[in-house]
Parts: structure tokens; C-alpha cells; sequence
């Protein structure tokens, strides 16, 4: 009796995971996924792969597609807290999407369907619990690796309206990874933003990120040189509302919370650069350049500030901005 209303209380708090959670992840022993030739690697690269797919859902919906263009990525953790780098696999197709990511001895897996996105996560708190009903294989290619994932028992994914998506037993993902090759992302009329972004994931991932070097740009070009501060202004007013109040009708801040300084300058505009991370979040970069002032040299700085970026009115919108050098 006693124990039970232990167990119900500390649910209660969110300190510990209810029963229907726990059915579908492990938290003993060590997750298959471990056995990759890639699981070590600490840093970004992007390479091409074939992702064949072989799904049963719900009842009795079932998907045969094939991307001759899927991608295995790696986004770097610029913190490594559990480990250097996420590694993903990802495909899309017309109507339907597929990402795998594992972290750590964590995995999650994610599949958007109509354009509605269903999860089952375990990368979270010390990303050492992962998905009890995936099996794993793994065989080394001439050219790379072959993941081989199966699903062998039923299992739910959810969507942020907490309507679930059943992924039936003997569904099956191939992913052939192509490493004498490298993914070329580039665009004629893009090609200096192109170079100021690590490698990515989605589509939806890359438009962000071109549109965060699009909003920095634009806005350290007004910090530096409109007086107006309108072009600022503008900026901030697109972002989340709770910045507007206090940094443009009020003017509440003694440093620049986009750019985590006081001042600004020319060189920042020249390393600007920009990781995209998992769940929406990208790291922005700015490297402030050593000096030589009357004889005393003062050394490099990089800032790093992590940005989250969200769909919104048929844009996108900066919503939370953190400082990473704290």
C-alpha cells in the first residue's frame, strides 16, 4: 500500500515513467544500435543513401516506397552531454517521410504521414533508455552500411495532439549508406549561404537554416549600420511576441540578445555560421577575431547561441533564443 502511493505521487511530479511508457522501452542492457560502424563518429558529415521502406499501420494501411535520395546525417551536440553527435537516417517521399536518430544508448523514430508528424522517443533525460521493439541489423557494404531495422512487435507512435499511430510487427526499414560519396547541397544563387550551414536532415531543416543565415545577415547589416534601428526593429517584431515589449517599445537590454554581445562588428557577418540540431533548435556561431591594440593582443572569441525556429503564418519564426556560453 505504502509503495503504491510512492510510485503514484512520484508520477504525479513527473519523476517517474507510468507503466504504458515503460511497455515499449528498455532501459537494461545495451541497445543494438551500439553495433554501427558510425555510433563513434563526433563529427558532422552527410552522406547519400537508398532507403527502402516496408510499413503495416493501424489497421490495415500498408506502404511500400523506396528514396534513391535518402540521407544519413550526423548533427552535432555542442555540448556533448551523453554523446558528440546525433546520428540520423532520414527519407522522404511525396506523402510520406521517415526518420531514425540515436543518441547515446537512446533512439527515436519518427514517421510523417499527410503531413502530420508520429514519434516514439527516448532521446531525453540521460538518454539511456531506447525502444524495446526494434531489431537491429547491421552489414558492412563496399561503399558504406546497411541498416536493416524491424519492427517485432506492435508499438505506438504519437503526435503533439496525442493521437497515436500503431507501427505493425514485421514492418521493416533499409537504409544503405553511401560513404565513398558526399552530399552535395548547394544552389547557384545560395551558394555562400549553402557554405555557412553544416548539413541537414530535412528540407523543412535546410529552409530554416536559410532563413536564420537570412535573418542574421540582415540583421547584423542594421545593428551595424542603420541608426534608425528600424531594420532591427522590423526583425524582432517578426520574432516571438515576448521579444517585442522590451527590446524595441522599451528598450530594456544592456546587450544584444541575438547576438549575445554588446557590440557588433564586420567579422561576425564573415563567420556566421549555423548547425542545425534536433527538434528545431540550430546553433548560431560568431567569432569575434583576435587583435593587436597598442601591443596587447586579445584572443579570438566564439559566441554561440542556440536558436529555435517554428512554423508560423505560413513563415517561420524565431520563438526562443539562448545564450550558450553561460
Amino acid at each position: 500500500m505504502m509503495r503504491a502511493l510512492f510510485i503514484g505521487l512520484a508520477m504525479t511530479l513527473g519523476i517517474a515513467e507510468s507503466p504504458a511508457q515503460s511497455t515499449f522501452s528498455e532501459s537494461y542492457g545495451t541497445p543494438a544500435f551500439v553495433q554501427s560502424k558510425y555510433h563513434s563518429l563526433s563529427t558532422a558529415v552527410a552522406y547519400p543513401a537508398k532507403a527502402t521502406v516496408d510499413l503495416r499501420i493501424g489497421n490495415n494501411m500498408s506502404i511500400q516506397r523506396e528514396d534513391q535520395k535518402a540521407r544519413f546525417v550526423t548533427l552535432v551536440d555542442p555540448d556533448s552531454v551523453y554523446d558528440a553527435t546525433y546520428k540520423v537516417y532520414a527519407a522522404e517521399l511525396l506523402d510520406f517521410a521517415v526518420e531514425y536518430m540515436t543518441y547515446n544508448q537512446a533512439d527515436r523514430l519518427s514517421l510523417t504521414l499527410n503531413g502530420k508528424t508520429y514519434t516514439a522517443n527516448c532521446i531525453d533525460g540521460g538518454s539511456d533508455v531506447f525502444l524495446k521493439n526494434l531489431a537491429h541489423s547491421y552489414k558492412t557494404t563496399p561503399t558504406g552500411e546497411e541498416l536493416r531495422l524491424k519492427v517485432a512487435k506492435d508499438f505506438p507512435l504519437t503526435a503533439k495532439d496525442k493521437s497515436k499511430l500503431w507501427l505493425r510487427a514485421n514492418s521493416e526499414f533499409v537504409f544503405t549508406v553511401n560513404e565513398k560519396s558526399t552530399l552535395q547541397d548547394t544552389h547557384p544563387d545560395f551558394s555562400q549561404a549553402y557554405s555557412r550551414i553544416a548539413p541537414f536532415v530535412s528540407t523543412e531543416q535546410k529552409e530554416k537554416a536559410l532563413f536564420l543565415y537570412g535573418f542574421y545577415m540582415a540583421y547584423m547589416n542594421g545593428t551595424m549600420y542603420d541608426a534608425s534601428n528600424n531594420i532591427c526593429d522590423a526583425l524582432i517584431k517578426s520574432c516571438a511576441p515576448k521579444y517585442f515589449k522590451p527590446f524595441v517599445v522599451e528598450r530594456k537590454w544592456d546587450y544584444d540578445i541575438f547576438l549575445d554581445t554588446q557590440d557588433c562588428v564586420e567579422a561576425y557577418m564573415n563567420s556566421l555560421f549555423i548547425s542545425p540540431m534536433p527538434d528545431d533548435y540550430f546553433e548560431v556561431r560568431l567569432r569575434w577575431p583576435a587583435v593587436e591594440d597598442n601591443r596587447q593582443q586579445t584572443i579570438s572569441q566564439e559566441t554561440r547561441i542556440r536558436v529555435h525556429v517554428v512554423q508560423s503564418k505560413g513563415s517561420y519564426q524565431i520563438d526562443n533564443v539562448i545564450s550558450m556560453n553561460e
